[in-house]
């Protein structure tokens, strides 16, 4: 089988979240919007994003929701996640973030998760990939930076 691939040329994108270290509610935004920036090689071209990695202090079950641009309500650090109608054509795909993904490190509170193989094609309309992260429980990340590192590749 040939490669899907039409372009070799990889991207990463790290970026800190500044998060409460308190109590978030099912469905709150952890973290505020994600900006993505160069993870397409011009406006309205192909990508697919490969694999995540979240780093953090406690193992927390959440859902990564990817737009090719910012959603109509954005939502800060602990606030209600809100989809509108607008929204729908924008949304590029969700990543859940699993218990079983996260990995205990030596040293004391780090953890991290990974997600390999990931496959989301996605097509920003411009360079630019944004993605929210969403608690999927009641939960407290016990800390307040956390890291996300995204890994792609381009395809035209």
């Amino acid at each position: 089988m040939p490669n899907q691939f039409t372009d070799t040329s990889g991207w990463i994108s790290t970026q800190t979240l500044a998060v409460t270290n308190g109590v978030y509610s099912v469905g709150d935004v952890v973290g505020g919007l994600i900006t993505i920036p160069l993870c397409a090689s011009s406006a309205g071209r192909s990508s697919v994003l490969q694999s995540i990695v979240l780093s953090g202090v406690v193992n927390l079950a959440y859902e990564l929701w990817y737009f090719a641009s910012d959603i109509a309500t954005p939502a800060a650090d602990n606030a209600v996640f809100t989809l509108v109608a607008a929204d729908i054509a924008k949304c590029k795909g969700v990543l859940p973030v699993a218990l079983t993904d996260w990995y205990n490190s030596t040293a004391a509170a780090f953890m991290a998760a990974n997600k390999n193989n990931v496959g989301m094609r996605f097509n920003p309309v411009a360079t630019t990939l944004y993605a929210y992260m969403k608690a999927t429980v009641v939960t407290s990340p016990g800390t307040t930076v956390m890291t996300i590192t995204h890994a792609g590749q381009y395809l035209d």
